[in-house]
């Protein structure tokens, strides 16, 4: 797949050539597979290099909520690039932060779960 997709040169009219540069850069950004929590409310593409222990030990570093036309996205992200999204029609709010129509975000500077929580009716 990397000659198929790289070819044998850097193409400089790629959107992306340095996914190009090394195989081993190549297959970070291409091995990810779609995962899902243990209850299947939350999906990620996570890196297929990582196990479900070491996805599972790494921080959380925020949460967003955001919200169009109804449906509300829950976005949780993890040191490492890991990034874990809920889509519902349920209202979804980030306890402390004043809402509004844009996207709202909050930091987890200390790693600490419970300080980044989101609350949905």
């Amino acid at each position: 797949m990397f000659k198929a997709t790289c070819g044998f040169e850097r193409d400089p009219n790629t959107a992306h050539p340095e996914k190009c540069d090394s195989y081993a850069e190549f297959k970070r950004q291409k091995f990810n597979a779609l995962w899902e929590s243990a209850d299947g409310e939350f999906m990620s593409y996570a890196s297929c290099a990582l196990t479900a222990e070491e996805i599972r030990a790494t921080a959380v570093k925020g949460v967003a909520v955001s919200q169009q036309s109804g449906l509300y996205k829950v976005t949780c992200s993890y040191q490492g690039g890991t990034v874990f999204t809920l889509r519902t029609r349920t209202v979804c709010r980030i306890p402390g932060v004043k809402s509004s129509l844009a996207t709202v975000r909050k930091p987890c500077t200390d790693g600490n779960a419970d300080s980044c929580s989101v609350s949905c009716e």
